[in-house]
């Protein structure tokens, strides 16, 4: 017997056990892997918009505390802003690959709790972040999404890679706050050799 795979186009409106329901009919395509007479694998693709509003069922979710967090990471943190997104010891670690030549600027680090936070976004700052853009975000657990961001390394300066690279990110949420955030660079030697 073969495999074969199936294409099914499914539609719903998502609704809680106690009724807390989207209100909204939201599509999704299911591909089903069958060998022999079994199923062998199944992967449904949502639409990046519809997952948003089947998410906001169980808010806060973690995938929204993440959408808060770059909405405000956009404006800008403060103390104030920061503390209702993180926890107090909060692990921003944006270090290096091992292995890697050592970080000219201090943008590459880890830095603990909202304090640690605010001294990051200031080494932000010498970026010019025009060029941003979240590819996709993923739940990978309850209390864990993948984000992948996409820009090309840019000095405010101008000094620039000139190439677009992608970044993996690691949220980690727990009661509605991020407690953990790991980066894993693109191209790390490239975006260093700016400085």
């Amino acid at each position: 017997a073969g495999t074969n795979k199936v294409l099914v186009e499914a539609s719903f409106i998502p609704t809680l056990v106690g009724g807390k329901t989207t209100g909204e009919r939201l599509y999704q395509v299911h591909e089903w892997t069958v060998v022999g007479t079994k199923v062998s694998s199944f992967s449904a693709y949502v639409k990046t918009a519809d997952a948003g509003v089947q998410e906001n069922l169980l808010e806060p979710s973690p995938a929204s505390v993440v959408d808060a967090a770059f909405a405000q990471w956009a404006k800008g943190f403060t103390a104030e802003n920061a503390a209702p997104l993180f926890s107090d010891d909060y692990v921003l670690d944006f270090t290096p690959p091992p292995g890697s030549a050592p970080p000219k600027s201090k943008f590459y680090g880890k830095y603990t709790g909202i304090a640690g936070l605010l001294e990051w976004q200031t080494y932000c700052s010498e970026f010019d972040f025009s060029s941003f853009k979240m590819e996709g975000r993923s739940a990978i657990s309850p209390t864990e999404v993948l984000v992948e961001i996409s820009y090309i390394p840019t000095l405010k300066s101008g000094k620039t890679t000139g190439k677009r690279v992608s970044d993996v990110q690691k949220w980690t949420v727990v009661g509605g706050k991020a407690t953990a955030f790991k980066v894993w660079p693109g191209d790390y030697a490239a975006a260093n050799d700016l400085f």
